[in-house]
């Protein structure tokens, strides 16, 4: 389970939370601005317990074991308190740009190999031979 702000909110139910709780115990210094509005929880978080054991070593918290009302839990989880950026990838991919660079082609006459007339002359398509040939097995 990695969480990706160090300010998560788990609320009565173990479940992470948007926002900020009401619990006095878990609420952060009001004068700290949070960068995110969310956390990210991949995994089952800890949930409720009481009892465990928790120890925290570098970036990371490890909770283990404790108890639920009647139920004695043996699990372990391993939180990171500060996980590697997720990458955005914000370049357009090899075949979008062909995409859209091609649509500046479509019945343009600049450039264009060949005309289709139509209707005696009234309306002409322009097209390209490399084009034609790429999606039509007739040319």
């Amino acid at each position: 389970m990695k969480v990706v702000n160090q300010q998560a909110n788990l609320g009565h139910d173990g479940r992470a939370h948007r926002g900020r709780s009401t619990n006095p115990l878990l609420l952060a210094n009001p004068n700290d601005e949070d960068a995110t509005s969310a956390i990210t929880l991949l995994g089952r978080g800890p949930g409720r317990r009481a009892g465990h054991s928790a120890t925290a070593v570098g970036r990371f918290i490890y909770i283990f074991g404790g108890s639920c009302g009647p139920d004695y839990l043996n699990d372990f989880f391993v939180l990171d308190t500060d996980p590697s950026p997720t990458p955005q990838i914000t370049e357009p991919t090899s075949l979008q740009l062909l995409q859209s660079r091609m649509q500046k082609f479509v019945n343009e006459e600049e450039f264009s190999d060949v005309t289709f007339v139509l209707e005696g002359g009234a309306h002409c398509i322009y097209g390209h031979k490399m084009i034609l040939c790429l999606v039509s097995d007739c040319f």
